[in-house]
């Protein structure tokens, strides 16, 4: 059985088969990877924790936990620099 060829595409738009690659272009390209897929979690994230509270339920929810004000100063510092 004929093994399926792979191609890696450059960002000047070359394609190249994986299995020419050598060590440090296939090192970069998985670091490169790698660093995208976290970006790509990140703005996940980052859009989540924006998402908008819809409702009075929702709000009520939201406003039953303690905010920043709520707790002593020293406490909300030691959180915000971690």
């Amino acid at each position: 059985m004929k093994k399926e060829a792979v191609y890696w595409k450059t960002k000047d738009g070359h394609r190249i088969n994986v299995d020419d690659m050598d060590d440090n272009h296939v090192r970069n390209a998985l670091k490169m990877l790698i660093r995208k897929i976290h970006a790509y979690e990140q703005a996940a994230l980052l859009a989540d924790t924006q998402k908008k509270l819809n409702g009075d339920m929702a709000r009520e929810f939201n406003d039953s936990f303690p905010g920043d004000e709520d707790y002593p100063e020293d406490y909300c510092g030691s959180l915000k620099n971690d």
